[in-house]
């Protein structure tokens, strides 16, 4: 038997993070969703995504019974024990009757006997929901990630508050900081380096190679992906990998997909004038969505913002956009737009940029990402 974790039917409510991913591939806390369910299971957990994607994530689907979890579900002890359980074709069910595992002979849910799973967990169905949940969810990975491990010890020049919620990597460097865990843990990852004269309160997370950069300010609910590189200030912001936000500026209450830039001194809005509820286009439903009293800035992978510019509250950009422009700058802005006024990026520019940018990172564009791209330039709703 293999588990699978499967891009459920409403993906789309995703977007911008899964027009070019597995739902299962995105990164959020500490490490990937499939990451997190193959900790979780102590197995070996593979994607399923839709046609166009599935290229990404080679697999032989062998034939037998299989259980098929959906990807935007998070684990928990009591949800991982109830899936394990689980007999030939019989499923679980969250109270409100959305589907959240099965086991089956194909991924198609025919003929399910379905049991409701009443106990509290947390299923994400919006970009926003990642934001809304990130503090939560680093706390429940440095309980994963660092079970049965050992911290690094931590240099005498480093300040320290509740330094056995601090969890330091091999190869990672920090020198000259402050690390307070008394709001949540903290963990650095290897290779990864804290400069000197900043300031991190938990639950905060670096991934592998991460850097942040001199007199960071770091409030609780950060976390970075691999070789990411962080800077000013920043508060409960996710940064899923290979992302740049390493100048002065604030990031606030925002999630920023992989190879993204935000130029200097740029800072977004993440709180009403009036203190009311914030909206963010669903590029899903193609519609505006209340999403609470905070919320700050929703970026799709591959997506950069000029220096100096000003982000409106709530703010949704989608892939590949190059953002520049006067003034505050508008709520949504559609994938591989060129400034805000209208107008769309010549899609070999834009390719080429890709490519440049991850080249700046050890990286390359590949054959199997391009033809996604150019998939999704062509028609955007693939």
């Amino acid at each position: 038997m293999s588990f699978f974790l499967c891009d459920p039917p409403d993906r789309h409510l995703m977007y911008p993070f899964t027009l070019n991913k597995a739902m299962g591939a995105l990164f959020a806390g500490l490490m990937r969703f499939q990451d997190r369910w193959e900790k979780s299971l102590n197995q070996p957990v593979h994607l399923l995504t839709t046609e166009t994607l599935q290229s990404l994530y080679p697999q032989d689907h062998t034939t037998g019974t299989h259980t098929y979890i959906m990807a935007g579900v998070l684990p928990s002890p009591a949800l991982v024990a109830a899936i394990l359980s689980l007999s030939p074709q019989s499923g679980l069910k969250n109270p409100a009757g959305e589907v959240l595992a099965y086991r089956h002979t194909h991924p198609v849910q025919d003929k399910v006997q379905w049991s409701v799973f009443a106990e509290e967990l947390v299923l994400v169905k919006y970009p926003w929901d990642l934001m809304l949940h990130q503090a939560q969810i680093i706390r429940n990975d440095f309980e994963l990630l660092t079970k049965g491990q050992f911290s690094e010890a931590i240099s005498e020049s480093v300040q320290v508050v509740n330094s056995r919620h601090i969890f330091i990597a091999p190869g990672a460097q920090l020198h000259h900081v402050v690390l307070n865990a008394s709001t949540g843990p903290i963990y650095i990852g290897p290779g990864a380096e804290i400069m000197e004269g900043s300031v991190v309160r938990g639950p905060f997370g670096m991934g592998e190679n991460s850097v942040l950069k001199l007199n960071s300010r770091i409030y609780g609910g950060t976390s970075m992906g691999p070789y990411c590189m962080g800077g000013g200030e920043m508060k409960n912001a996710l940064l899923m990998g290979y992302t740049n936000k390493a100048h002065d500026g604030y990031l606030g209450d925002a999630v920023l997909g992989e190879w993204c830039n935000i130029g200097a001194g740029t800072s977004n809005s993440n709180l009403k004038n009036d203190a009311g509820t914030v909206k963010s286009w669903s590029m899903g439903t193609q519609s505006w969505v209340n999403v609470g009293q905070k919320s700050g800035l929703f970026m799709g992978d591959y997506s950069r913002i000029a220096i100096q510019s000003a982000i409106n509250t709530g703010t949704v950009i989608g892939l590949s956009a190059n953002v520049f422009g006067s003034g505050l700058l508008p709520k949504f802005i559609p994938s591989f737009s060129w400034g805000t006024a209208g107008e769309t990026y010549a899609l070999d520019k834009a390719l080429q940029a890709i490519d440049q940018w991850m080249q700046l990172k050890g990286k390359q564009l590949d054959t199997t990402t391009e033809n996604i791209i150019r998939s999704l330039y062509t028609n955007p709703s693939t």
